[in-house]
């Protein structure tokens, strides 16, 4: 988030009185360097007033991982959703960014806007300038958040159907989102 608000800062396509506040959990995250918030939802409602939007990005590896059923094996979704009510609740908008497959972008129908930025390849150069960064992540998380903040208009299509998704029932037949479906603005 810090790599790609500066150079959008620099760039001039936002301007500098723009701050984000990240949070990064996993699966196992029993707290965080984020005043012990870990992935209480609740500790989130003093933090977030003031907010004009709440940008929540998950990498969901297979179907288990969307059903609100299995709360250990979803817990992605279930904070996302949690967050998604609470933002709602304080007339916040909701992004949510799909960021491994885009299957899951059907499952998070509450969220104001749900973009898909798959395919995780290392950057090839990676920022380290920032608190002595030195992990990897994919090129989908900083080109995602340009678009977000519009730095760059979304032209891209899905590569797949994407199928419609019940809660503890999985993917039907049904298609709700087309190959080929994509939208700019």
């Amino acid at each position: 988030m810090t790599f790609t608000l500066n150079r959008l800062k620099a760039n001039g396509v936002i301007p500098d009185s723009v701050t984000a506040e990240c949070h990064a959990f996993t699966e196992n995250s029993e707290s965080s360097d984020y005043e012990g918030l870990a992935n209480d939802v609740a500790g989130y409602e003093e933090l977030i007033k003031g907010c004009k939007a709440i940008i929540i990005a998950t990498e969901t590896y297979r179907r288990e991982n969307m059903d609100r059923t299995d709360e250990k094996r979803a817990w992605q979704a279930v904070f996302s959703d949690e967050m998604t009510a609470l933002a709602h609740k304080n007339g916040i908008k909701m992004i949510h960014l799909s960021m491994h497959m885009p299957y899951d972008a059907v499952r998070y129908t509450d969220a104001d806007a749900v973009l898909c930025a798959y395919c995780g390849n290392e950057m090839p150069e990676v920022p380290t300038e920032y608190n002595g960064n030195t992990q990897t992540y994919g090129v989908n998380y900083p080109a995602a958040l340009i678009t977000v903040f519009g730095g760059s208009t979304p032209a891209g299509k899905l590569p797949t159907p994407l199928p419609a998704y019940t809660e503890g029932v999985g993917y039907s037949d049904e298609i709700v989102y087309p190959i080929g479906y994509g939208l700019t603005y």
